[in-house]
């Protein structure tokens, strides 16, 4: 099973339903810290909107503090602003936001 940051957050889960979780894998990135009223918004922030982790307003320290610790990180962050995922600034950011 795994946990997807964005979508942990959009449908307003909590870190005790993590508890327990047969967890080995996970989908990091960040996004706005307000959740989108309207579905199609939540659709197209998930698949073209997704901030790299410390520009976004979701608690991502909590997160990964409440996952048990055998568990494989994959950073999925798909923009259409910048024109490399690996930029220097999305590095530093991810430093920043793991560290």
């Amino acid at each position: 099973m795994l946990v997807d940051a964005i979508h942990f957050f959009r449908t307003e889960n909590s870190f005790a339903d993590l508890n327990g979780a047969s967890l080995r894998y996970m989908q990091l990135c960040d996004a706005r810290p307000e959740r989108p009223a309207d579905l199609q918004e939540i659709i197209r922030q998930a698949r073209s909107d997704r901030l790299f982790p410390g520009e976004g307003g979701l608690d991502l320290k909590g997160l990964l503090g409440a996952l048990p610790a055998a568990f494989r990180s994959v950073w999925k962050i798909p923009v259409r602003k910048r024109s490399s995922p690996w930029s220097v600034r999305g590095g530093r950011s991810q430093r920043r936001t793991l560290y």
